[in-house]
């Protein structure tokens, strides 16, 4: 098959990471693999794939407008919104499959009516604008980008739900996987003899950062053998102040799996999210968990592998730190079930899927679409 990926930006976060893995994987399958690009950019992790860019709006919009998503809804914004949709449609080259990887790029997916359209839904992207101050004219871009007559898959349980209950519809669901390769327990020699805490460290806001920190100002006034490691794609811009934390920055897959096997416990303190893959890699490495609930039910069920608790309680949340940190039968017995969980998901059996979806469109690309939609819910 030809399949094409259509991609506004790279960036160097979970949801291109899984993009990342599953095009390359596609391509090791024998499949022709591009992707379709606005501009010239940092290539984040290592792109099999053919890379395509829009070359018509890197040189007429680039020197006029900003091109940040921010800026959409400006002077200029809506003038921005379409030479970026435009550029991407004509720049999409024929194939059997074509993919929107976010609310933008399933625009230009159906006006370029190249091969059989897909969205690959990898959040609940409407929360992304709920604190933006352009929030209302966003978020109804957003929301008319699911309305278009595109398949779609979604990676997360949450995120299916959110789906039905606003759009009428569930699109299947294919997990992420977990590279059992790299994230498995590991032997760790630590510097310290402190109980340590990681936890991923990012300046949105609805990543929970600031909870967390507040959380382990209640555990560090408790507990006097307690260290806080922090680590991220990218420096934190913000400043936070409370507790000392040591930031690890843009660790490779084997350093974070290191990380991950020192630690006695990763904290997840989102408010919501669609797979993160912080709690389940952890597990893969015998570590402890304790995250929030939205976005997790695929994996995560309390006192069973880890401890659930609701978004932005903080009193919760350092609770149960401090349970998992001085409960040692229940850290125990976390660090075996982890793992068995963390098993259940590998990327053959996500690529598997991406393939069968691709395949059954294929072979009923005939019928209307309502009955192919229909039918690839009910397979998949």
């Amino acid at each position: 098959m030809r399949i094409n990926y259509t991609i506004d930006h790279l960036d160097g976060f979970g949801g291109m990471r899984t993009t990342n893995i599953i095009t390359n994987k596609l391509i090791e399958r024998g499949h022709e693999v591009t992707v379709t690009l606005l501009e010239p950019q940092l290539l984040f992790f290592d792109w099999k794939a053919r890379i395509i860019f829009a070359e018509n709006f890197w040189r007429s919009a680039r020197r006029k407008l900003s091109r940040k998503v921010n800026s959409f809804l400006k002077v200029d914004g809506y003038h921005h919104f379409h030479v970026m949709i435009d550029s991407l449609t004509h720049a999409i080259p024929e194939c059997d499959m074509n993919v929107a990887q976010g609310w933008l790029t399933a625009f230009p997916v159906i006006r370029s009516k190249k091969g059989i359209p897909f969205q690959h839904v990898q959040h609940f992207e409407e929360v992304f604008f709920y604190n933006h101050n352009q929030r209302d004219e966003i978020v109804q871009l957003v929301r008319e980008s699911m309305c278009l007559p595109l398949h779609r898959t979604t990676n997360s349980i949450w995120c299916q739900r959110q789906i039905k209950k606003r759009y009428g519809y569930d699109p299947p669901i294919i997990n992420p996987g977990i590279d059992h390769t790299v994230f498995y327990p590991r032997r760790v020699e630590k510097n310290s003899h402190k109980k340590r805490v990681v936890c991923l460290g990012k300046d949105l806001q609805w990543k929970g950062f600031e909870d967390a920190i507040q959380s382990m100002k209640i555990v560090m006034e408790k507990e006097d053998d307690v260290e806080f490691v922090v680590f991220g794609a990218i420096p934190l811009a913000k400043t936070y102040s409370g507790v000392p934390f040591k930031f690890m920055c843009n660790l490779t897959n084997d350093q974070l799996a290191e990380l991950y096997s020192s630690a006695d416990a990763l904290v997840c303190p989102s408010w919501y999210e669609s797979f993160p893959g912080p709690p389940i890699e952890a597990m893969a490495c015998g570590t402890p968990v304790v995250t929030t609930r939205y976005g997790t039910e695929d994996y995560a069920q309390h006192e069973e592998n880890s401890l659930v608790v609701m978004p932005r309680d903080i009193k919760e949340m350092a609770d149960a730190i401090l349970r998992l940190l001085s409960d040692g039968d229940l850290a125990e017995k976390f660090r075996e079930t982890g793992p068995q969980t963390a098993k259940r998901f590998t990327w053959e059996k996500t690529v598997d899927k991406f393939e069968k979806l691709f395949q059954t469109a294929l072979e009923e690309r005939n019928p209307s679409f309502e009955d192919t939609k229909i039918h690839l819910t009910q397979r998949v």
